[in-house]
């Protein structure tokens, strides 16, 4: 991304992406709910969904940035409610797709491990592990999502 002047493409994952139109600044980009171009979109959503996710088990930083790294320049990405000790979510907006892709992590004996990775429609706020399963929800509390949990070594 260039820090000033005018914006005509933008750069994601190695890849020059062309722009709806000219942006003075990266605010103005920011703020454009229309910023990609059309013959663009499909290509930005393939590569936001096919990201590498980086390192399955590792430290949290070696398996976090990575996860991090996937936000289309821009977009919203953030981390989910859970309990911050043992589980850890981020869903990552995919641009003009109303979907998200989440990720989760899960603290193991010798770091952290990403148990799934996944595409939804409903953002998702909280994740808790409930019996068996990774149990989503939106920011009204209401459930949008249940998968099951990984065991360990799958």
């Amino acid at each position: 991304m260039a820090a000033c002047g005018q914006l005509a493409s933008i750069e994601y994952r190695g890849q020059h992406i062309k722009l709806s139109r000219w942006y003075f600044d990266y605010d103005d980009y920011k703020n454009d709910p229309n910023n990609i171009h059309p013959s663009e979109l499909a290509r930005v959503q393939a590569l936001v969904r096919a990201a590498p996710a980086g390192p399955v088990t590792g430290s949290w930083e070696d398996v976090s940035r990575p996860a991090l790294e996937i936000t289309f320049p821009g977009y919203g990405s953030g981390s989910l409610k859970s309990d911050w000790n043992s589980l850890r979510a981020f869903s990552i907006e995919i641009p003009q797709a109303e979907e998200e892709r989440v990720l989760v992590f899960q603290a193991t004996a010798t770091g952290w491990r990403r148990i799934d990775d996944f595409i939804m429609r409903t953002p998702p706020a909280e994740v808790v592990i409930m019996g068996g399963d990774l149990v989503f929800s939106d920011f009204g509390g209401k459930r949008v999502a249940t998968r099951p949990l990984p065991q360990e070594g799958n």
